[in-house]
């Protein structure tokens, strides 16, 4: 416990003292807003002194089994918006190099609808890989 308060407080005056990022965010996004407190620990990296930091953030919403045009439209517009402005706030402290972005999802959809104009759980997924060392416009995997 003393470990954790002593990061948390090391954290706390980096953050503080850190020069803010350019990148505008977009406004009432959450994913945004996680990426954002992302990129501001990325900003204080060098004091720090680690290797590789991996972080987690969540965008709920995407378990549509109706209504999935509907639901799914904003969600992916949110998704779209947050990680591009994180990618620009990579871009601006220099290390896009060196970040890779990417989704995850604990189960899949399929690819035809329901008769709810939903899908139903599968197990085949696509995601998405982002960052400036990424061999892009290359698909990976087999099709189902």
């Amino acid at each position: 416990m003393t470990n954790g308060n002593n990061y948390a407080n090391t954290l706390t005056k980096l953050l503080a003292g850190a020069t803010p990022l350019k990148t505008v965010f977009p406004a009432n996004n959450p994913l945004a807003a996680q990426l954002q407190t992302v990129a501001n620990v990325m900003s204080v990296r060098g004091p720090l002194a680690l290797n590789r930091q991996i972080f987690f953030c969540v965008l709920d919403g995407f378990d549509t089994h109706s209504a999935q045009v509907e639901t799914q439209t904003p969600l992916l517009q949110q998704l779209s918006h947050a990680v591009l402005a994180f990618y620009q706030a990579t871009q601006e402290m220099g290390i896009d190099g060196s970040v890779t972005t990417f989704t995850a999802s604990e189960f899949g959809r399929t690819l035809t609808p329901s008769g709810s104009d939903g899908s139903d759980h599968a197990w085949g997924n696509h995601h998405f890989i982002i960052g400036s060392n990424v061999g892009g416009g290359k698909f990976y995997g087999n099709f189902p």
